[in-house]
């Protein structure tokens, strides 16, 4: 069949045994024109025809249907398993054939459809060097490749893409293009403006990230769950947002699974900018394997059985070197969570100035104990919490804050439970420190 628009309601080409949209329907709206063949298609001239756009008129008809016209109806049976039944109102001049119809297996076709680009984001400004362009790629036949302007980008098998790129001042460009497994491609323009605020005399405030990561229930049962990392991180967002930490900057995961853990630090990788602050929370089982000397957290999906799908203290430890923030702050309240440090030892010299330690980059990890199990009610979190509510100091350094709980933790811990501070080995410290800010507080820090 064949139509004078070539477009249904949607704008849409039309299609022989396919609908670009994905439903079941071969077409879905006003059809102007229908031709109908004096000669049944072979399979093999269907199977060649397939996925092929409807073009133009061709010699020995069947039947002409003109929808212009108010006389005489027809019906027309879907000989799928759909049952998708239409009539065809109009004129119509008949001709006896032997039409006849049949299945076709369509999937060895050749995919001549470039994918789709689909994304997170439109125009946008920003006022930073850097931004991460997330979006999707959909492709019937899947898609192999997405490049941002030219570099190809992170890609999951869903089409979900990540990409970072560099902004010059004023306006950009970013070209995407997506590319399938038979190397259709298609592309698609993204515009970013940057704005540089100093320009107009303005400070830049930087920014606050967190990731909370709890995990109470765990899918196999050779593993204990536990009744309190929510509730603890949830309690933990909101002390948070105390200290210049935004609600859309406060990442909470509840129970996940290695490779969710995993996605989510990729994202941070991107979208952290270098003036920025990360400061990530961990409550859930961990462990100290003695013979390779490593630690590991337990995601929801880890078993006792294979290391797979635990995550290693090495692992965290590179990605928090890889994300470019100014300084991190890592807070586990997990079983055997001192194994990451540099140093167990907890720092007992006097803190430099305040501009001081924020000036140096830094990556610092508080801990619930060194080797040893924590218990399952944290007083670890009782009273970190207790001190960052009851601080009045527009500036708290991480070591401050540490320091100012730690003796609380050890004389009420059942289990003798002694905390850790230091720097995190092999991370990209230089001697700074996380400040935590009062969100009264508007003086900026650089």
């Amino acid at each position: 069949m064949t139509h004078n628009w070539m477009k249904d309601t949607y704008g849409e080409p039309l299609y022989v045994g396919y609908n670009p949209s994905g439903g079941d329907e071969f077409s879905n709206g006003i059809i102007d024109e229908i031709r109908i063949w004096n000669r049944a298609l072979t399979k093999e001239e269907i199977r060649e025809n397939m996925k092929r756009e409807l073009i133009g008129n061709q010699e020995g008809l069947v039947a002409y249907y003109n929808f212009e016209k108010v006389s005489n109806n027809s019906e027309v049976a879907d000989l799928s398993k759909n049952g998708n039944h239409g009539r065809l109102v109009g004129h119509a001049v008949l001709i006896d054939s032997d039409i006849s119809s049949f299945s076709v297996d369509g999937s060895g076709i050749p995919d001549r459809e470039p994918p789709l680009i689909y994304l997170h984001r439109g125009v946008k400004v920003v006022n930073k060097s850097k931004e991460i362009i997330q979006g999707q790629a959909i492709d019937k036949s899947g898609v192999a490749i997405v490049e941002v302007n030219g570099k190809e980008a992170k890609l999951d098998e869903k089409g979900n893409f990540l990409a970072s790129v560099l902004l010059k001042p004023g306006k950009n460009e970013i070209l995407i293009t997506a590319i399938d497994t038979y190397e259709n491609r298609t592309s698609k323009m993204v515009t970013i403006k940057r704005e540089i605020g100093y320009a107009t005399g303005e400070k830049k405030f930087a920014k606050y990230y967190a990731l909370l990561i709890a995990v109470e229930k765990y899918e196999n049962s050779d593993i204990n769950n536990l009744d309190y990392p929510i509730e603890d991180s949830y309690q933990v967002r909101e002390i948070l947002h105390k200290y210049s930490f935004e609600y859309n900057n406060i990442i909470l995961l509840e129970n996940p699974n290695r490779d969710q853990i995993i996605r989510v630090f990729d994202k941070l990788s991107y979208s952290i900018d270098y003036e920025d602050n990360l400061l990530i929370f961990f409550a859930g089982h961990g462990y100290w394997d003695r013979k390779f000397m490593q630690g590991y957290w337990l995601p929801s999906d880890a078993s006792r059985k294979s290391k797979s799908r635990w995550l290693s203290n090495s692992t965290i430890r590179d990605y928090i070197r890889g994300i470019q923030s100014k300084h991190t702050l890592l807070i586990t309240d997990a079983c055997f969570s001192g194994g990451i440090f540099k140093t167990r030892k907890a720092f007992e010299y006097a803190q430099p100035a305040i501009e001081e330690l924020y000036r140096l980059p830094s990556r610092k990890a508080i801990t619930s104990g060194t080797l040893n199990e924590v218990p399952d009610k944290s007083v670890f979190i009782k009273y970190l919490l207790k001190r960052l509510e009851d601080n009045q100091d527009k500036y708290l350094s991480s070591v401050e804050l540490f320091t100012r709980f730690r003796s609380a933790v050890i004389n009420n811990s059942p289990l003798e439970q002694v905390p850790q501070f230091g720097e995190i080995r092999e991370s990209g410290d230089e001697g700074g420190d996380f400040i935590f800010v009062r969100r009264e507080s508007k003086h900026l820090l650089y």
